[in-house]
């Protein structure tokens, strides 16, 4: 495997990007960043890749006293890179890059459930799932994963709640959720008109608020495409109240901080980065207001090194 192009941030980017908000020599801003991916599908050949996140990351912290980075799924499925050892070289660089958090993609359970239990084991980020639980004679028991994982970020509390689609079972294969007598023993919840998935949603966003939550963000593998329906980010947001943001994935489709009205009325910002590593998407959460906003890092010019912003060599974890 060819080196992997690690990231020199440019000045261009450092103006366009980091400009508007605290610089280091006036202290770390205290509004919370989230770096995000959706649908990388082991695409770790284009010119942004996770040593490039890791740059990203490294070079943020110099801003932000908060970063974190998150994945909304499918990212150990799609080429050589992930079925020749069933995700595990993903993994160990999605744990190089320093991923906080992710979430289940219906692809995540191409290598069986073993496969996918696998993946949550490697991992050295929590995955999460409001909706993906054990079922014994078609009775629902407890989730297979915590619903949600907060992070305490100075005065802030933010929220991430794990949210799989239902789709898993046809765009999967639904033998990997049963026994050998065929008895399903896993279960990801959506219903016929998605009832049970707004509801796994709602009761999730209620205990994350319970808990302390300021600030609760959808870690969702939904989409916006019709064929999903009902299952899709923006019907789950119409459906629930008390979600800020949603960052999504499964459509592939750019979404660059769309808002949605959520039961209530009030807006969600919606984002998706597309698929394959074209962007990193960026939220940040004003430290004062609380306010929402997304921007799409795309990184041209890129040098060929082995190492990234904090003299890690990334490209180790993968010989």
């Amino acid at each position: 495997m060819r080196k992997i192009l690690s990231l020199v941030l440019t000045l261009v980017l450092l103006l366009s990007v980091m400009a508007p908000f605290a610089s280091a020599e006036a202290g770390l801003s205290d509004d919370v960043v989230i770096l995000f991916t959706n649908d990388v599908h082991t695409y770790i050949d284009n010119p942004i890749s996770y040593d490039v996140i890791t740059g990203v990351k490294a070079e943020l912290k110099k801003q932000y006293a908060n970063v974190l980075l998150a994945d909304a799924g499918d990212h150990i499925q799609g080429t050589a890179y992930g079925s020749m050892d069933k995700g595990e070289t993903i993994i160990k660089l999605m744990n190089a890059a320093g991923y906080d958090v992710a979430t289940l993609g219906n692809h995540e359970f191409d290598y069986g459930m073993e496969g996918c239990m696998n993946v949550i084991e490697w991992a050295e980020y929590p995955y999460v799932s409001c909706n993906f639980y054990h079922e014994d004679y078609f009775v629902r028991n407890e989730n297979v994963l915590d619903s949600y994982k907060i992070f305490e970020c100075g005065a802030q509390k933010i929220a991430f709640i794990g949210i799989t689609t239902p789709e898993t079972f046809t765009k999967s294969t639904p033998a990997y959720f049963q026994d050998e007598t065929g008895a399903y023993i896993y279960g990801i919840a959506g219903g016929e008109d998605g009832a049970l998935l707004y509801a796994d949603v709602q009761d999730a966003v209620d205990a994350a608020k319970a808990e302390g939550a300021t600030t609760i963000i959808a870690l969702g593998h939904l989409g916006v495409d019709e064929a999903s329906a009902p299952w899709t980010s923006k019907e789950t947001i119409a459906q629930v109240s008390g979600l800020d943001a949603f960052i999504d994935g499964h459509s592939h489709t750019l979404i660059e901080g769309e808002e949605v009205a959520d039961k209530d009325g009030n807006a969600v910002v919606l984002a998706q980065t597309g698929e394959y590593f074209d962007r990193i998407g960026m939220m940040v959460i004003d430290a004062e207001t609380g306010a929402i906003t997304v921007d799409m890092i795309e990184v041209n010019e890129l040098t060929e090194t082995t190492k990234d912003a904090e003299g890690k060599d990334i490209t180790k974890v993968i010989g």
